[in-house]
């Protein structure tokens, strides 16, 4: 399930009751990138599956294109920068309080 995040509250609220109805219909796949929304979109995630864990699977991308907002990012896919970005996904999904 793909959902904007977008940092304002009422974005926030409405996609907290979409991924409420998914989530209660059965729904457990979540699909994040951590270039969807600078980040956020992952974050968001991360709180809201807080409680839900051990029930939810998370996709989440290593690499993409680079956009016309983030031309100056350039992604290296090798082991060192895989384990640097699988240290900040885990961050943002999975160790906020």
């Amino acid at each position: 399930m793909a959902q904007d995040t977008s940092s304002t509250k009422t974005n926030k609220e409405e996609s907290k009751k979409v991924f409420d109805l998914y989530y209660e219909r059965g729904g457990n796949f979540f699909d994040t990138a951590s270039n969807y929304n600078y980040g956020e979109s992952e974050r968001f995630l991360g709180d809201y599956v807080s409680d839900k864990r051990s029930n939810v699977v998370i996709a989440t991308k290593y690499t993409s294109n680079t956009t016309a907002m983030q031309k100056d990012i350039r992604l290296n896919p090798n082991l060192g920068k895989l384990e640097e970005i699988i240290e900040k996904v885990l961050w943002r999904i999975l160790m906020r309080a």
